[in-house]
């Protein structure tokens, strides 16, 4: 399961993809948990979930700054990357989205995983995705150094195009990930703004730290 977390209060900005065998299904949602989770197939369990947000372990301080973060700002990562840091301003609003949206779709996790149900570690079944990096750094440094100048809130475009619409991701990953073709074929079929969330929708595992 991927999770674009969206927080707004009164649009369906919560993308949800679940993948379950060779049965791809791409759904929004609003930020109440009634509202994700009549968008989830009935008996679905993932065994991973991937969030798109700013995740902490549990017992945490909720306000602490990320050590990752600063080292994403600086470089070599500054021109790959750059997350805005998350423990305060939106940024804070964006982790405890996260934190809830963890909290929530932790409870629908395969039985197996079920001793594990909310923890996030480097094992766990909760990981933290962040499309920017991955795509950041799958791409050579003089792809990368010969970007455009990109207005703010455009970057993710252009790296998606660059390497998602191409078939540059899929000719680097296939061989490594287990995925079926519809996967592949929706990656490469997106188009349109990111206003729109989640990223593989017609009308998004990652940033595992």
């Amino acid at each position: 399961m991927g999770i674009d977390v969206g927080f707004s209060k009164t649009r369906r900005t919560t993308g949800i993809a679940c993948l379950d065998g060779d049965h791809l299904t791409l759904e929004r949602a609003a930020t109440a948990w009634e509202s994700r989770e009549s968008k989830i197939p009935h008996g679905f369990h993932p065994s991973v979930i991937a969030i798109d947000g700013p995740l902490l372990p549990l017992g945490a301080d909720r306000h602490i700054r990320r050590h990752v973060e600063s080292i994403f700002i600086r470089a070599p990562f500054h021109n790959r990357c750059r997350p805005g840091l998350s423990h305060h301003g939106v940024g804070l609003e964006l982790r405890r989205a996260s934190d809830n949206a963890c909290t929530q779709f932790g409870r629908i996790l395969a039985p197996s995983m079920c001793g594990n149900s909310g923890i996030v570690c480097g094992k766990g079944p909760i990981v933290e995705a962040f499309p920017n990096a991955f795509l950041g750094v799958l791409m050579s440094e003089a792809e990368l150094m010969a970007a455009p100048t990109l207005k703010r809130g455009r970057r993710f475009d252009w790296l998606y195009e660059r390497m998602a619409k191409t078939g540059k991701l899929e000719s680097l990953l296939s061989r490594n990930l287990d995925l079926p073709d519809i996967v592949w074929n929706r990656l490469r079929r997106w188009c349109g703004s990111l206003r729109t969330p989640p990223r593989l929708f017609e009308q998004k595992p990652g940033r595992a730290i």
